[in-house]
């Protein structure tokens, strides 16, 4: 059964930016992403997230990007029904031997995982789209999902100008690179670049003319990220709710590898 969503803004803002990725987009087949479906339609995601040098995270590593090294208190990974925004599972990611974390899918879904996630430009609400049972790279399934919901905010108008558009070029081309290499530390090099161009590319739309008047309405969020780095459990993202942004104060937060 699913549970009630509950009035944490980190929970919430993860939650307004599943809707949007999940308006009018199925979930991707596992082959998809070069990777090899594992069990039947009920089973284990395995992620992996590598470090912009090259390190495979274990688990505790993991949880303190997460939180920033705020400890359990800035835990907030959710998995979400992404048809629904229904929450499936709270605090679903577990320790994985040879991985960084897993997580056992509920049902046939399809699911979003929200946690927060930091790239040079600060801390967000990472979106990751879970294909179905099978092992990704976390990254590159953020990359994807938010380079995605650009494309789906650009066909609403205005036509973004030549630095946006190159801007996107670059990261669809890291994407390919990406998609081409096999699961492990080159990928996860280039999964860590193509997050970071995406996340450039979303603050380039952001700050673009008319930017304002193509914020999603009430429900729906398009994945921005904000410049600086923050906590990961006081972070800003601008939402809508009543034409009002959430803010909150800075902490002087870690900056990514």
């Amino acid at each position: 059964m699913t549970q009630p969503i509950l009035p944490d803004r980190r929970m919430i803002l993860g939650i307004l930016g599943a809707s949007a990725f999940s308006a009018g987009m199925s979930g991707r087949a596992p082959e998809a992403y070069s990777m090899t479906p594992q069990g039947g339609e009920y089973g284990d995601v395995i992620l992996h997230a590598y470090r912009s040098d090259g390190a495979l995270l274990d688990f505790a590593a993991f949880r303190d990007r997460q939180s920033n090294g705020a400890g359990e208190s800035g835990y907030d990974d959710v998995l979400l029904n992404s048809e629904s925004l229904t929450v499936a599972q709270f605090a679903p990611l577990e320790e994985a031997e040879e991985a960084t974390a897993k997580l056992a899918l509920p049902g046939a879904g399809p699911y979003t995982l929200a946690l927060s996630w930091p790239t040079s430009h600060g801390y967000s609400a990472l979106l990751a789209d879970l294909p179905g049972p099978g092992t990704y790279d976390l990254n590159e399934l953020a990359a994807r999902a938010l380079h995605d919901r650009q494309a789906q905010r650009i066909a609403a108008g205005p036509i973004p100008d030549d630095t946006i558009v190159k801007a996107r070029k670059a990261t669809e081309e890291e994407l390919a690179r990406c998609d081409a290499l096999g699961l492990g530390a080159d990928k996860g090099v280039s999964a860590a670049r193509c997050l970071e161009l995406a996340a450039e590319a979303q603050l380039m739309l952001d700050r673009a003319p008319g930017a304002d008047s193509q914020r999603p309405s009430r429900g729906r969020h398009s994945g921005h990220f904000h410049e600086g780095s923050r906590s990961s459990s006081d972070q800003c993202l601008e939402c809508d709710h009543g034409g009002k942004a959430h803010t909150s104060r800075a902490t002087g937060g870690q900056r990514p590898q």
